[in-house]
Formats: structure tokens, sequence, C-alpha cells
């Protein structure tokens, strides 16, 4: 948290626990075994494309924006998300199969520019940081 506040410049306010990510596709995933040779929409993120790999998966880095359609239309086989976003996103209109992988454990964090949060008086940063971690009760509630 240090190195977050000083390298990048961010107060961490609160953090959420937003659910485990989970593989929808095009066909049934029963075992590591079904996924060799999946066209996987990952993100570009070190740890999601490390999962595709080691599952045998063939990964495909997207923008979240992108992942419909390109489901909708084969260009991927299937993709990795929390199930908040399978379901916000509408993922089961276009895809038949969920696997419960449960591999990597998602969090919301809450942060706010060191400038700004700084240039607030004191009474006003305590608003803000109880505002945020409000935020991160209800989303986890929900996730």
């Amino acid at each position: 948290i240090k190195k977050m506040d000083k390298d990048l410049g961010v107060t961490l306010l609160s953090q959420a626990y937003n659910g485990t990510r989970q593989t929808t596709s095009n066909r049934a995933i029963n075992s590591i075994a079904d996924m060799k040779g999946l066209k996987l929409r990952v993100p570009n993120a070190a740890t999601n494309l490390a999962y595709a790999k080691y599952v045998g998966a063939s990964p495909t880095p997207m923008a979240f924006s992108e992942v419909y359609l390109a489901l909708q239309t084969n260009a991927v086989d299937g993709q990795e998300n929390p199930l908040a976003a399978v379901q916000a996103q509408k993922f089961y209109e276009v895809q038949k199969f969920l696997a419960m992988t449960n591999h990597i454990l998602n969090d919301q964090l809450y942060l706010v520019s060191n400038e700004t949060y700084k240039e607030l008086p004191e009474d006003l940063q305590k608003v803000v940081k109880d505002a945020a971690e409000n935020a991160a009760k209800y989303h986890t509630k929900f996730s």
C-alpha cells in the first residue's frame, strides 16, 4: 500500500470482494483437458494470460467492451469473468456452458489521487473514506 501511495500517487480508500472468476464457453468443460485449444478471451493481464496457458487454452486478450460480440460471432470460444460480470453483460445469451473454475480471486479497489485527497479538509477526507468503505461493503454483498 505504501508503494501504491508513493509510486502511483494514489491512496487506497477501501477494497471490496468481487468474486472469483469463472469460465463460460460454447462447449462443455468438465476437466482441464476440455480446455485444450479453447480460444479464451482474457484481459491483457499476466495472471489471466497465465491461467489460460496453464489450462491449455489459447489466450486471446481483448477489451471487455468487445467480449459480447466476439462470443456472439465465435471470434472466441469462451471468456472468464466473475459471475456478476457474466450476468450483467448477459454473456449467458451467447454462451451455453458455465464452468465454475474459481481460478482467480477478484477484488475491487477504491482509489483516489493523493493530490486531490490531500487538498480536502480532514472532515471531507473522512466523508470520502467512509463513502468508499460503505460502497465496498455494498459491492461485496452482491458479489
